[in-house]
């Protein structure tokens, strides 16, 4: 990990980041009232509406969008698109498995990931696929630093590589 470049993640600290280790937070909905123009004849017409906060978070740094979600402590960094088929892994769930390792799961096919390895759990015989993952860091101020081998080569265009 020493091998990194941490760059930080602007105006998101771990304590913004839905915690997915606490028991209550795992299934939380509310319900609303509904004011759309179907509902005026229906006195207090109510529906469940699954609260927001239940996802992970997607941040753009070292222009890769990259999804986050915190358990406890930790903050686990791994690529927005989902290998197989690009779903949004931010607003997948993550699962504490048997052996107490965690997993996210796309929310398109229902593929697995472990968040520490980046291999596909579910469904079986993926050996080759894997999500990309990156290294975490946070400060004791709650600051977020995510892991990179270099800056994006974006940053180092020079006036030949522009075209006019």
């Amino acid at each position: 990990m020493e091998d990194k470049i941490f760059l930080p993640v602007d105006k998101l600290r771990i304590s913004d980041l839905h915690d997915w280790s606490k028991k209550e937070n795992m299934c939380k909905t509310t319900t609303v009232k509904l004011s759309v123009p179907a509902a005026r004849d229906i006195p207090d017409t109510k529906i469940l509406q699954q609260e927001n906060m239940r996802k992970g978070t997607v941040v753009k740094c070292n222009e890769e969008e990259i999804a986050l979600f915190r358990h406890d402590q930790d903050v686990f960094a791994i690529r927005e698109k989902c290998p197989h088929a690009g779903g949004p892994l931010h607003l997948g769930d993550i699962e504490e498995l048997v052996d107490k390792s965690l997993c996210v799961r796309c929310p398109w096919h229902k593929w697995k990931f472990d968040l520490k390895s980046g291999q596909v759990l579910f469904p079986k015989g993926h050996k080759t696929e894997q999500a990309e993952l990156f290294p975490v860091k946070t400060t004791e101020e709650g600051k977020i630093l995510i892991g990179f081998e270099g800056l994006n080569q974006k940053f180092f265009n020079t006036m030949d590589d522009i075209h006019f």
